[in-house]
């Protein structure tokens, strides 16, 4: 368990170092983590599995998915509450809001 929090930490430390310069190699932060998660799996298989096949594992990965899921359904396009055309959301909840 500490040697994955030591090398999630070291991999999110060197991305804030070395941020600017992988972007301008079109190397981006998903691609870095995925590689980063790969290595550490295989060095670190059974303390990974003990630690992420647990209950609070879990409800920590609801937690996360429900915060992503709700940001993500509040963007709208055009920036603004009703979107680009807000006069249309108004008429379409008037004409069928009950």
């Amino acid at each position: 368990m500490l040697s994955t929090l030591i090398v999630i930490t070291a991999v999110a430390a060197e991305w804030a170092l070395l941020a600017g310069w992988l972007d301008r190699r079109h190397i981006r932060a998903p691609l870095v983590l995925v590689l980063a998660g790969i290595i550490t799996g295989l060095f670190t298989q059974n303390e990974i599995a003990a630690t992420l096949n647990s209950e609070v594992a879990q409800h920590v990965a609801e937690v996360i998915l429900a915060v992503l899921l709700f940001v993500d359904a509040t963007e709208l396009p055009g920036g603004r509450p009703f979107g680009k055309d807000p006069g249309a959301a108004a008429r379409h909840c008037w004409w069928r809001c009950p």
